[in-house]
């Protein structure tokens, strides 16, 4: 698999990784690609927190916290977000039917020219704007 430069995952890529869930094996090779330095590799912070919330809800705080762990522990950037990047995701909720979290993640792929890893299918309304690698 060819990889591209530069890609954002998203909560769902991250969530599937971490259970190794369907998909999980193409992120761990975004993954390999970001420790070989060859993949720029991004999460945006928002992103971050809903991998957090959402273990929370599922598995309890401790697992949770064991998780961000690990997640700060992978081999990529955790985008934060300053208000030129805030207003990006704004404008993209406001025209898409999706969550204002996947709107991070999809303002965070426009502002680093980055293809969006996931296997969400909010996005697919996306992709007129953005490249999707779908986990499938």
């Amino acid at each position: 698999m060819l990889l591209p430069s530069k890609a954002v995952l998203d909560s769902f890529a991250i969530l599937s990784f971490l259970k190794g869930e369907k998909g999980a094996s193409r992120v761990q090779k975004y993954l390999e690609g970001a420790r070989r330095r060859r993949v720029g590799l991004f999460l945006n912070m928002i992103n971050a927190g809903e991998v957090f919330y959402i273990t929370f809800r599922k598995l309890g705080e401790q697992k949770a916290f064991e998780t961000w762990g690990m997640v700060k522990n992978l081999p990529l950037q955790i985008v934060q977000n300053d208000e030129g990047l805030v207003m990006r995701a704004a404008h993209l909720k406001a025209r898409y039917p999706f969550s204002y979290a996947d709107a991070f993640a999809a303002a965070t792929a426009a502002a680093e020219s980055a293809v969006l890893v996931t296997g969400d299918p909010e996005f697919k309304t996306l992709e007129q704007e953005l490249e999707v690698d779908w986990l499938r």
